[in-house]
């Protein structure tokens, strides 16, 4: 075993420790990452590129996931580790933080009854997510540390 694969195993280890119901998932199996890459239909390669958190639960696109490659999974694991961490500290806040301004847009639906409402859908807009940008630039961070201990590559 090399110190990539040692290393992955031990941050999932740790991980396993912190959160028991800690799991891989095949999105392609989810019915849950199904629908959401109906709801995500502007992103075409959600179900193929991107690793999902919710909870603590980690959807990947197809399992075994990286195995060929434990340098790349230990440096998203931890990034995701990040995450999980965030949303058991902050619980609902977390999710509510992470997802706005983009979640008002769905007073819209209000719209159907009174009118005004519609004017939720501003919220669809690109607006910056500022807590998300938070939140990311302290999984990134964790990221560019895996690699300053595993590679001994200082971030660019």
């Amino acid at each position: 075993m090399d110190r990539f694969e040692y290393a992955r195993e031990n941050l999932e280890y740790h991980i396993r420790k912190e959160f028991p119901d800690f799991e891989l998932i095949d999105k392609r199996d989810s019915l849950l990452m199904k629908v959401l890459s109906k709801v995500l239909f502007f992103n075409k390669t959600f179900m193929t590129s991107y690793i999902t958190v919710i909870g603590n639960k980690v959807y990947v696109p197809r399992l075994p996931w990286k195995r060929t490659n434990p340098y790349g999974a230990t440096v998203v694991l931890a990034h995701e580790w990040v995450h999980m961490k965030d949303n058991k500290r902050l619980g609902f806040w977390f999710k509510f933080l992470y997802l706005s301004p983009q979640i008002f847009s769905i007073l819209a639906l209000l719209g159907f009854w009174k009118p005004i409402f519609f004017a939720a859908l501003v919220f669809l807009l690109p607006y910056p997510a500022l807590w998300r940008a938070k939140f990311e630039l302290r999984g990134y961070t964790i990221s560019m540390a895996v690699r300053w201990w595993l590679l001994q590559k200082e971030p660019d």
